[in-house]
């Protein structure tokens, strides 16, 4: 039995188990990037950021970011070199202003509150908890926010079949199902980079934004999650018998029923 992924992107399967794959995910995702980063900047993951605003001290946010870049305050600046890496190149639409309400007003001044390091970039790899009711997706939009006004650029990577889009739209419909991503920076928080990520295609590499000036780094997200599918021995625990949840439209589930056939898996 092959101990490889046997789909050419995401695998509809792991969502079954998403706590262990989401753990996986953050921590190669994690390596992978300190691998790539210049002297002076570190990929950590449980950074807990507070950000708060100097009137409303009261109304201090905190946020814990699946990865964050920081930069240490006693480091000198350094760029990124370009790696020759392939990266995909995202879609950039234009967003509304960002809408602050009058209670959280956190535009004058925001301060990130961090004992040793200024982050730099939250990477976010959502899960279903995040689309479970209005009142989850609405805390998603909220801390999006506040990151983007506390100048940390945001990277939002959805694997997550169902529920509603947490991530600004391309405006197109697609047939196919669709995983996505999204990189907004925060000097340019009206525009994001969007992927649309498709269920038969390998998952792209993505951009990574650092300081404004710097390179961007970048994430290979189809080898990470054949990393996880590997090592985690899903191989052994997935019953590819049984449909995977939630379950795929009819054309989707025929294509993948075949290509578990060819791997001999069914």
């Amino acid at each position: 039995m092959s101990l490889e992924n046997p789909f050419p992107g995401m695998n509809p399967w792991l969502q079954g188990h998403w706590r262990d794959f989401h753990a996986a995910f953050l921590v190669y995702a994690r390596d992978v990037l300190n691998d790539a980063l210049p002297s002076g900047m570190h990929a950590r993951i449980d950074e807990r950021l507070a950000i708060s605003d100097e009137n409303l001290s009261a109304a201090t946010r905190s946020y814990i970011p699946d990865v964050s870049i920081t930069q240490s305050w006693d480091r000198p600046a350094a760029s990124v070199a370009a790696s020759g890496v392939a990266v995909a190149e995202p879609v950039i639409v234009e967003a509304p202003e960002l809408n602050v309400e009058p209670e959280t007003e956190v535009e004058h001044f925001i301060e990130i509150v961090h004992s040793r390091a200024h982050v730099i970039t939250a990477i976010e790899l959502i899960s279903p908890s995040n689309k479970d009711s209005r009142e989850t997706q609405a805390a998603w939009q909220r801390k999006r926010r506040d990151y983007l006004l506390g100048g940390i650029s945001v990277v939002e990577i959805d694997l997550i079949r169902g529920g509603p889009s947490l991530l600004p739209s391309l405006g197109q419909s697609s047939s196919r199902v669709s995983h996505s991503a999204c990189i907004t920076r925060a000097a340019h928080s009206r525009r994001h980079g969007l992927y649309d990520m498709p269920l038969r295609q390998p998952l792209p590499i993505i951009r990574i934004p650092l300081r404004e000036g710097d390179d961007d780094t970048s994430l290979n997200l189809q080898a990470i999650v054949n990393q996880c599918y590997r090592k985690g021995r899903y191989h052994e625990v997935l019953d590819y018998t049984v449909p995977p949840q939630p379950p795929l439209p009819d054309e989707e589930m025929t294509w993948a029923t075949e290509l578990l056939k060819q791997a001999a898996l069914i």
